[in-house]
């Protein structure tokens, strides 16, 4: 009688622990889901010319240094922004002002910074993806999935974690930072 009443209690005390970890995973494969969605647009506004035409997705681009000025105490810094984004399909909104992911590549010195971030319909940040080339104290890869503004996941070089670090809420911090910063700049763009 005891042992069945240990396995219950340890059961209901790890249900919940269960529960969350299956809901972070299938909030997880739908922003995948997303991601692979707009990606193809994404992939079809940069290559097709058709598709760039009269596809789903409008692209516009910011390019900062293009003739790769040198800047004191930094070097060569540069930087190239693409903002995709849909819209204008219905009787409110007739022009596209729904941005839907951003591609972005920094260059400082002999360091290389890539980035993506893909938001919802709702314009909140989902995902933000990372890739820094040479040296520097960032990682080289990192990933970070977002749920109502909030951080539910981080893959940093491979190493997954649901519970998040105080190093990994500051990471998030600045990603959310960053997708402010750059709605803030594609929102300008539309008024220019």
């Amino acid at each position: 009688m005891t042992k069945s009443l240990s396995a219950t209690a340890a059961l209901l005390v790890l249900w919940p622990v269960c529960v969350l970890a299956q809901s972070v995973d299938s909030r997880v494969e739908n922003i995948r889901q997303r991601y692979n969605s707009i990606a193809e647009k994404v992939r079809l506004a940069e290559t097709d010319d058709d598709a760039a035409a009269s596809g789903e997705v409008v692209v516009n681009e910011l390019a900062i240094n293009t003739r790769n000025r040198q800047w004191r105490a930094v070097g060569v810094f540069n930087a190239h922004v693409k903002f995709f984004y849909t819209g204008g399909d219905t009787e409110e909104s007739l022009y596209p002002d729904r941005l839907v992911f951003v591609k972005m590549t920094g260059n400082v010195s002999a360091r290389t910074v890539y980035d993506e971030l893909l938001f919802s319909e709702a314009g909140e940040l989902l995902f933000h993806f990372r890739r820094a080339d040479g040296d520097g104290p960032q990682p080289d890869e990192t990933r970070i999935y977002f749920a109502n503004g909030k951080p539910i996941r981080v893959n940093i070089n491979g190493k997954i974690r649901d519970r998040l670090t105080a190093a990994d809420a500051k990471t998030a911090a600045d990603s959310l930072a960053l997708s402010r910063y750059l709605k803030a700049i594609f929102s300008a763009s539309l008024r220019l």
